[in-house]
């Protein structure tokens, strides 16, 4: 049942490293829910999604980037993964990526980007069959991109 994917997606998603993630803290205190966002900076939907991020802020909601190479490893985009987690400015970095997706990289090397193995074996497990994959803090899931209200409605609906 869709109650018992849930359970398993939210212990799936606890046994990924926290500082693995990239997160954008909600406005105003506490968060009422928590989305971790599998993306890729060179998915277009992803980067429509990534402009509604100020918006979930504001609407209560704290966003956790899973870093996911939709590509696969060794190509550009996963190198690109690794630079920004390897990055002193991860946000400015995936920005930057974002905005030129083509933009060259030849990746890097620190403990922070071996997080996104782990992430990549979780993808699956939670559901993930493209980015943007969306999955709540109460194990809603959702592949694709939806407007900053259209989400918070269905993180609500699903708790």
């Amino acid at each position: 049942s869709e109650a018992t994917l849930a359970k398993l997606r939210v212990k799936e998603m606890a046994s990924i490293d926290k500082k693995s993630l990239i997160v954008f803290p909600a406005k105003g205190g506490k968060a009422k829910h928590t989305l971790t966002v599998f993306t890729d900076p060179s998915c277009p939907y992803c980067k429509r999604l990534h402009q509604e991020i100020p918006k979930l802020n504001e609407m209560g909601v704290t966003v956790q980037y899973a870093l996911y190479a939709r590509t696969g490893t060794g190509t550009l985009t996963s190198r690109q993964l690794s630079e920004i987690m390897c990055s002193p400015d991860k946000k400015l970095t995936m920005d930057h990526f974002f905005q030129s997706p083509m933009a060259q990289s030849n990746g890097a090397k620190c403990q922070a980007a071996e997080g996104l193995d782990r992430i990549a074996r979780v993808g699956p497990r939670v559901g993930l069959k493209g980015t943007p994959h969306l999955v709540g803090d109460n194990g809603y899931s959702n592949a694709g991109f939806m407007p900053a209200e259209e989400l918070v409605r269905a993180l609500n609906d699903a708790s």
